[in-house]
């Protein structure tokens, strides 16, 4: 269906709207200069008494440099609220950055960003205050301008800032230092609309046909305003200006890719299919779709079913051992042998990303680009079971912004697989985790977890389980294998390593390029050990590091920057926020500390734990009885910390 004519003459009225014209009275106030460094660990705090001329549509002005090579991110708060917390700015509209998940990521070595304010933002501002942190960025200059400029296709932007254009239906600023105001007006309802350089419209939500797993297609041609052969590019929102980025995108062939939440044309002419995913889907039936570009014409905006989508864009059989080729951008592997790969939900980690891989020391997805994997992990299968469920990953997924679940298997403790439990139920809960997590497109880590003890006691059982295991799920390529959770008094050289090489070839035999993740000695912390004597028999080989933020500090974040320059590619598949014991010691400043170090790698990073046992480590408040759908207050300490760390990280 042609959705272009239907808001042809919404888009006009709101055109004529947007070319009223307003006298300038812009006032610049400095609030800091040279503050320096930013780090995740240390804020920057603004007083709140130089905000007094703050109100809607002002503007703070950062000047803002580049400092680390391979990370330069920050964010900014009100100071308080009503409730007593931080609120992140940004909403109003941002210039001159990335912005995503409420963080700011400068794309250039120097930057000149403008964050316009909402009302509720520039009140909050003027009781409570400014902070900042962040890694990889210095701050120049803050500087407020107090009143807001309307503008239009004369008005100057300010000083080293790029200009703010107005939406048709909300404020909303261009990441581009030139955009042009919009101009919905066209001579025929019938043809293009012209996105120029970085024009916008809206489809509105009741002219969508957006039922179901509904993907959207966009046909397009060069734009007549704005010829520039290399730069094609689209970005997608719903109406209230929230990036529809986490999706993904499939095209005539090599005609598009996606780039954090840019769609990158090669060439102008063509189509370009988005799925959505499902809280995309639902935010555009609520508050419909908005469209943005440069250097492009849209010539038809219209939904199509995923069953649509996949009947014109089936791939070639594969083996599943080999490299497994996009379904037209997706990246879901072919079905060949054991139990056959449940339907995945489009737009979700695994369909996006694929079967994973190691280089060097960087975790890859099938499109070869680093990819980080985090999540939750459950606590022992053997005691809190029932939070491996469709409806607990999928809170997980969708309100966490996770990608990866850890099942832990304890052999040894207990009532454990080794020691009294139920092995059959214990598999059977295994299964079911695997089997949720896929179905929900996220990627799951089967622990068996040694504890306190040297693998090599139960490398039989290891050997038979982690048979039964990779067989059934061969052709699942979203399942990893970590083999020895923590082992202690267990030499790498003569003990380890050793069981390692014996363990991965019973994996390689179901499953030949799985990644395997093999524990390090002294509760997995000896990493050092393993980057002097590395497993060089098999590919896509890591190793683990565990962390607990109070008792593990800076000799510890020192160990793991070591073991990476020497080349071992670490996963963290454990850490916790307090002390080792997992009670007790509860530490923001040590946890942020690593989450610095984590984003500086790239390291993938799985918490502990799952569960509302009574202990700080728990995500879960003990008091809390919902095995889903958790709200902030449903969280502990720990919790609280976590999901906000998650939700602020691109999956």
């Amino acid at each position: 269906m042609n959705l272009i004519k239907r808001f042809a003459v919404g888009s006009l009225a709101a055109a004529l709207m947007l070319c009223t014209l307003f006298a300038d009275s812009k006032k610049n106030v400095t609030l800091a200069k040279n503050i320096g460094e930013l780090s995740w660990s240390k804020n920057v705090t603004i007083a709140a008494k130089n905000f007094e001329g703050a109100g809607e549509g002002s503007v703070i002005n950062i000047d803002a440099q580049q400092t680390k090579a391979d990370y330069h991110k920050f964010k900014a708060y009100s100071a308080g609220s009503a409730n007593g917390g931080w609120k992140e700015l940004g909403s109003g509209g941002v210039s001159g950055a990335a912005y995503s998940n409420s963080e700011f990521t400068l794309e250039n070595k120097s930057s000149a960003i403008t964050v316009r304010l909402t009302a509720q933002e520039a009140e909050n501002l003027k009781k409570y205050g400014m902070v900042m942190h962040g890694f990889g960025v210095s701050i120049k200059k803050l500087e407020l301008s107090s009143s807001q400029q309307k503008q239009n296709d004369n008005s100057e932007k300010s000083p080293g800032h790029a200009k703010i254009e107005k939406s048709p239906k909300n404020e909303k600023p261009t990441k581009q230092e030139k955009p042009a105001k919009h101009e919905a007006k066209q001579k025929n309802a019938n043809l293009p609309f012209d996105l120029g350089n970085w024009k916008n419209f809206i489809v509105p939500a009741k002219d969508l046909h957006a039922s179901g797993d509904f993907c959207i297609r966009i046909d397009t041609k060069a734009s007549s305003a704005e010829k520039n052969p290399s730069y094609y590019n689209i970005k997608l929102y719903d109406a209230k200006w929230q990036p529809i980025s986490k999706g993904s995108i499939h095209s005539s062939k090599e005609f598009a890719s996606l780039k954090q939440d840019l769609i990158v044309l090669t060439k102008a002419e063509g189509f370009v299919v988005y799925t959505p995913t499902e809280a995309e889907r639902q935010a555009i039936r609520t508050n419909g779709l908005l469209i943005q570009g440069y250097g492009i014409s849209v010539s038809d905006v219209k939904t199509v079913t995923v069953a649509e989508l996949h009947a014109t864009s089936a791939p070639e059989p594969v083996i599943a051992s080999k490299p497994v080729p996009s379904i037209k951008g997706s990246s879901l592997p072919k079905v060949v042998k054991g139990t056959p790969l449940p339907k995945v939900t489009m737009g979700t980690p695994f369909a996006n990303h694929g079967k994973l891989h190691v280089t060097g020391t960087s975790l890859c997805d099938s499109k070869n680009q680093p990819y980080q994997l985090y999540g939750m992990s459950t606590h022992g299968l053997s005691w809190f079971p029932e939070y491996v469920s469709k409806e607990s990953f999928a809170t997980l997924r969708d309100d966490w912004n996770t990608n990866c679940v850890r099942l832990v298997l304890y052999p040894g403790d207990y009532n454990g697989y080794c020691n009294g439990g139920n092995k059959e139920e214990l598999k059977r809960t295994v299964y079911r985790g695997i089997e949720k997590a896929t179905v929900l497109g996220m990627y799951v880590i089967v622990d068996w977890h040694i504890h306190n003890d040297n693998p090599n006691k139960y490398k039989a059982e290891a050997k038979i389980f982690l048979d039964e295991v990779s067989k059934k799920y061969a052709n699942y390529g979203n399942v990893l294998y970590e083999i020895c959770n923590e082992p202690v008094n267990s030499d790498w050289n003569s003990q380890i390593k050793p069981y390692a090489e014996d363990i991965i070839p019973v994996i390689r035999k179901n499953a030949p390029d799985a990644i395997i993740i093999v524990g390090t000695n002294t509760w997995s912390q000896d990493v050092d050990k393993a980057a002097a004597n590395p497993i060089t028999k098999y590919k896509n080989i890591m190793y683990t590091f565990h962390f607990y933020a109070n008792t593990h500090t800076d000799s510890f974040r020192k160990k793991v920057e070591g073991a990476l320059k020497a080349g071992l590619p670490i996963f963290i598949t454990e850490f916790g926020t307090c002390d080792a014991s997992g009670n007790g010691g509860f530490n923001e400043q040590q946890t942020k500390l690593w989450f610095n170090l984590i984003q500086k790698y790239n390291l993938s990073h799985i918490n502990w734990s799952l569960c509302n046992k009574a202990e700080t480590a728990s995500a879960i408040s003990s008091s809390c009885q919902k095995k889903s759908g958790w709200t902030e207050e449903d969280l502990s300490q720990s919790g609280r910390l976590i999901r906000s760390h998650f939700r602020s990280l691109n999956r």
